[in-house]
């Protein structure tokens, strides 16, 4: 598979993502933390990791939106893993950024093999390892997208956009996790860290529309450079006329 074809294919599975997502909360059937009677999913009071639970707060079954919850997660740790696969292929040639790109990638995988874990383990069938899986996704998320950030930076493949975007996702991840650190007592108080989870996931589906351009662009560069470089005489016989 070509990387065009990979750049185009995680475009595409923003749209996927955010289509499983939606459906997941159209079929969630109810209730939330402070509310088991709610009829429905209240996109500021119930949780992403709601939709993956096999029983809803209500009490009703969730087999179905927990499917398409499962499902979307997935093709996002898909996409990010094509993302950081793509970084560190662009970035290791440099002898500088290299080694830091290829710990990018290696935080990453770790924050995507977390999100899984989450997702296979829903809360309300192993709340502990649920949790455990969240705490490991969410410390090195931030850590992660911090480093490409700078790689991104530091290399001169990337335009100013990419890192920025990142610098970006990086900060609403830290705010987020502070408002995680606070136990909401009141819907009110719960509906901070669920709007902010919100705000995250656009923000993650933005930057993986953005840095797969980015990401493109720099590829193609780097095939540029390459083929100039082959281009080039080597040595004071070849370049005579």
């Amino acid at each position: 598979m070509t990387l065009p074809i990979v750049f185009r294919m995680i475009r595409w599975s923003v749209a996927a993502i955010a289509a499983l997502f939606g459906l997941a909360m159209f079929l969630y059937p109810g209730g939330t933390f402070f509310n088991r009677s709610a009829p429905r999913y209240s996109f500021f009071q119930n949780s992403l990791s709601d939709l993956g639970s096999r029983i809803a707060w209500g009490g009703q079954e969730n087999s179905l939106s927990a499917m398409f919850s499962v499902a979307g997660s997935i093709i996002l740790v898909l996409a990010g893993v094509a993302c950081l696969v793509t970084l560190v292929r662009v970035c290791s040639s440099s002898r500088t950024m290299g080694w830091l790109a290829r710990l990018a990638g290696t935080v990453g995988m770790l924050s995507c093999g977390a999100l899984i874990g989450a997702s296979l383990a829903p809360e309300d069938r192993n709340s502990v390892l649920h949790g455990q899986f969240t705490i490991l996704g969410v410390a090195s998320f931030p850590v992660t997208t911090a480093l490409c950030a700078w790689v991104m930076a530091r290399s001169g493949r990337f335009r100013r956009r990419a890192p920025i975007g990142l610098l970006v996702l990086t900060l609403l991840l830290i705010v987020w996790i502070a408002a995680m650190a606070w136990h909401p007592t009141t819907g009110a108080e719960l509906m901070i860290p669920v709007t902010l989870q919100k705000i995250v996931m656009i923000g993650l589906l933005g930057n993986l529309l953005l840095q797969s351009y980015e990401a493109e662009r720099a590829v193609a560069g780097v095939t540029a450079e390459r083929s100039n470089t082959r281009l080039q005489p080597t040595s004071r016989a070849d370049a005579a006329p």
